[in-house]
């Protein structure tokens, strides 16, 4: 079995020309973001969600959500925890 990271994928695309400049990659697991720029000459602008044909702002459109790692599950997280769980109190060194 393995265990699997989500994340969420979209494309920018202008305001104005509806033209899609660059895909962003989302992730939650440790939380991180990720712009990759259809074309490699339009970075910097794209960088700065402005469109490189029209000058328009970019915004977020036809959001999804992914599969973006997976790994195999540890021996304990595919055994079951035995016994009953520690209080709240116990666990802060309150009795």
């Amino acid at each position: 079995m393995t265990a699997l990271t989500y994340g969420v994928r979209a494309d920018l695309a202008c305001m104005w020309c509806s033209r899609v400049s660059a895909t962003v990659t989302q992730t939650t697991d440790p939380p991180a973001s990720t712009i990759s720029s259809i074309r490699p000459e339009h970075a910097a602008t794209v960088n700065r969600y402005v469109c490189p044909h029209c000058g328009g702002r970019l915004w977020v459109q036809d959001a999804m959500a992914v599969v973006v790692a997976r790994r195999p599950l540890t021996r304990e997280e595919l055994c079951p925890r035995r016994g009953r769980r520690p209080s709240f109190g116990r666990q802060m060194g309150v009795s």
